[in-house]
C-alpha cells in the first residue's frame, strides 16, 4: 500500500518516472571511472563479446538447419529478411541506446535514487515498444518484403537495360 502511495505522490509531483524503487534494497553500483582501465574495459567488454558470440551462433544454427531440413528456397527467403530483422533490432537498440542517457547522467551526478526510477522507467518504455514493434512487424511484414522485392526487380531491370545501351 505504501507503494502505491509513493509512486502516486511521485507522478503527482510530476515526475517522469513510472515507478518507485524506494522500496529496492540499496546497493553498491560499480563505476568505470576508478581503478585499471585495461581490467574495467576487459569487465566491460566480455559479456558485450560473448553476448555476440551466441548470436553468431543462433545464426549458424538457423542456418544449417534451415539448409539441410527446408533447402536452398527457405535458406534464400531467410537470408532475405536479414536486413528487415538488422533494421528493427537496430531501432530498438537505438531506443535503449537513448534510453540510457539520462540514467547515465544521474549515475555520474551520483543520484542512484534517480538512476533506480530511470532505469524501471527505460524498462518498461521498452516493454511497451518491444510489444508495438512486434505488432507492426507482423502486421507489416509481407508488404515489407514486397516491397523489398519490387526495388530489388527494378534495379536488376536498370542494371540489364544499362549494360544494354553500353553494349548497343
Amino acid at each position: 500500500m505504501q507503494r502505491t502511495i509513493d509512486t502516486v505522490r511521485s507522478m503527482e509531483k510530476g515526475s517522469l518516472f513510472l515507478a518507485s524503487t524506494s522500496h529496492l534494497p540499496q546497493r553498491k553500483m560499480k563505476t568505470l571511472t576508478k581503478g585499471n582501465p585495461i581490467k574495467l574495459i576487459l569487465l566491460f567488454a566480455v559479456p558485450l563479446l560473448i553476448g555476440n558470440l551466441f548470436q553468431q551462433l543462433y545464426s549458424l544454427s538457423d542456418t544449417i538447419i534451415v539448409g539441410q531440413t527446408l533447402g536452398v528456397d527457405a535458406l534464400a527467403a531467410v537470408g532475405s529478411t536479414g536486413s528487415i530483422q538488422f533494421l528493427i533490432i537496430g531501432f530498438a537498440q537505438g531506443l535503449t541506446a537513448g534510453l540510457s542517457i539520462l540514467t547515465a547522467q544521474y549515475f555520474g551526478a551520483g543520484d542512484y535514487q534517480k538512476v533506480r526510477q530511470s532505469f524501471v522507467t527505460s524498462i518498461v518504455i521498452t516493454v511497451i515498444v518491444t510489444v508495438l514493434l512486434t505488432i507492426f512487424s507482423l502486421t507489416f511484414v509481407g508488404k515489407i518484403l514486397e516491397c523489398k522485392h519490387r526495388q530489388k526487380s527494378k534495379m536488376m531491370l536498370k542494371r540489364l537495360s544499362r549494360l544494354f545501351l553500353q553494349a548497343w
